[in-house]
């Protein structure tokens, strides 16, 4: 399987180290994308963000994970359903 062109790839490593950066592209993606010289294609890929998005442009899994938590940083700082599901098992214990 190819993997998506190493310009998207890097991007997110990139933005990975750089937390400013990350919340940055969080508001406004065009001028990273620029930056990194990304095609339409890739563009609108990342724009939506979505798993079928990011699989299309054969992002690495690794780093679809981490894109995600880079696009919506607030949907990832929640307890997840089984940090829920515990929570409610031990109030009614």
């Amino acid at each position: 399987m190819r993997l998506a062109r190493y310009p998207v790839h890097r991007l997110i490593q990139d933005l990975m180290a750089d937390p400013e950066g990350a919340a940055a592209f969080a508001c406004d993606p065009e001028p990273v994308f620029a930056k990194y010289g990304l095609n339409e294609e890739e563009r609108a890929a990342l724009r939506d963000g979505t798993p079928a998005a990011l699989i299309a442009l054969r992002v690495h899994p690794n780093l679809q994970m981490k894109y995600r938590r880079i696009k919506d940083p607030a949907a990832t700082a929640g307890p997840g359903p089984l940090a829920e599901y515990l929570h409610c098992l031990i109030e009614e214990g």
